[in-house]
């Protein structure tokens, strides 16, 4: 476990950019064990969705698409942001099917578990489901997600 005065504290944090799917918050921070003041930019993802369907045949549903940050191509699985009040659920079958036109209620797996809102939808639908979250701040957030 960190000592208190190795972790940063953020003295104050005001949003400088938002968008569909992100924002960006500005923060001013002290980190106490070298007396060192910085800014740093956060990047704060909204919810979103990632779905892993399949064919009947057993064939995994992916997207192609040009990722135009790091100008490459890349294939995956379909994802995208819900929606202010939206359903996660529903949020799931609209993305899928906007991306790929196929449709479905079996949703299995969210690679990157965030709030846990791909796992409430998986629950309701009363299917089988993966999280996989390496940030361990977002334990709590999902638990409570799943309350």
């Amino acid at each position: 476990m960190q000592s208190e005065d190795k972790i940063w504290k953020i003295l104050s944090e005001k949003e400088v950019f938002s968008c569909k799917i992100f924002k960006i918050n500005e923060m001013q921070c002290f980190l106490p064990s070298k007396n060192i003041n910085n800014n740093f930019l956060s990047l704060k993802l909204h919810n979103w969705v990632n779905i892993f369907a399949y064919t009947k045949e057993k064939n995994v549903i992916l997207v192609r698409q040009h990722r135009l940050g790091a100008n490459i191509i890349t294939n995956e699985v379909p994802a995208g942001a819900i929606e202010q009040n939206e359903d996660p659920e529903k949020a799931a079958k609209r993305e899928l099917e906007e991306e790929t036109s196929y449709t479905s209620n079996e949703i299995i797996l969210d690679p990157f578990a965030g709030s846990g809102t791909c796992a409430r939808a998986a629950r309701n639908l009363n299917r089988r489901f993966i999280l996989v979250e390496q940030n361990e701040e977002y334990f709590d957030k999902i638990v409570e997600t799943l309350k």
